[in-house]
């Protein structure tokens, strides 16, 4: 992952940008991005720090701390993201497996990530409206995730 993603214009082939692909939905819909990160990322950051402090068993039924890589992996994850417009904040937690967990909910929509310290991307979006775009998958491309991040805006 670079630190700032370049314009995906999504179309019946998936995102066209150098080394990004995906599979969509055949409608097409522009990604724009900012020249600087969103102002949300140092929030990000903090948080992630505060996580890396949690000690062995941090919610008192043997959860493990969070791995060093896996804060690396979302730090890389959170920046990429603050660079596409409208990316809002997520919220930012730690999983019992010592992985990174951001969550984005914008009523009927939600979004739970799960990034490990390999950076394997663990996801579950929730559609209340249209069930049929319900996912829960992994990936390894940041891209697959950005349509569903930025229609919440639209």
């Amino acid at each position: 992952m670079s630190a700032s993603p370049r314009a995906f214009e999504q179309t019946d082939s998936g995102p066209q940008s150098a080394g990004d692909t995906a599979t969509f939905s055949p409608r097409a819909t522009i990604v724009a991005t900012r020249d600087r990160p969103a102002p949300w990322l140092r929030s990000v950051r903090d948080k992630l720090e505060q996580l890396l402090a949690l000690p062995e068993n941090w919610n008192s039924y043997g959860a493990r701390p969070v791995s060093h890589d896996a804060a690396a992996r979302a730090n890389e994850f959170a920046a990429y993201l603050s660079y596409v417009v409208g990316v809002v904040e997520p919220a930012v937690g730690a999983t019992p497996d010592g992985d990174v967990g951001f969550c984005w909910d914008a009523g009927t929509w939600s979004l739970d990530v799960s990034i490990d310290g390999t950076g394997l991307i663990s996801y579950v979006y929730l559609d209340e409206e249209n069930h049929g775009n319900d996912r829960d998958t992994c990936t390894r491309d940041i891209a697959q995730l950005i349509p569903l991040l930025t229609q919440w805006s639209s």
